[in-house]
């Protein structure tokens, strides 16, 4: 598995833990949640994607990844689009 899209699972799973227990601070919950499922699709699509596809993934679809990426991890966003 590459890093990049462990990387972005775990963001997935971050932040559905936070909308489930209401530890989510977004406003916008129906988009956060069409966010996720969005990022879930990809990684159910493409479970075994090299870090390029996962790159070329997040940056076309980077309001998704913002949604999903608890605030305050700059690093994690700077690693999915770059």
């Amino acid at each position: 598995m590459s890093t990049l899209i462990h990387t972005l699972s775990s963001a997935v799973e971050s932040r559905r833990r936070a909308l489930m227990f209401g530890w989510s601070r977004r406003k916008d919950h129906d988009a956060t949640r069409r966010a996720v499922m969005a990022c879930e699709q990809f990684l159910a699509s493409y479970p075994g994607a090299s870090d390029a596809l996962v790159r070329n993934w997040c940056r076309e679809n980077a309001e998704h990844v913002y949604r999903v990426v608890l605030g305050g991890r700059s690093r994690v966003i700077q690693q999915l689009i770059g």
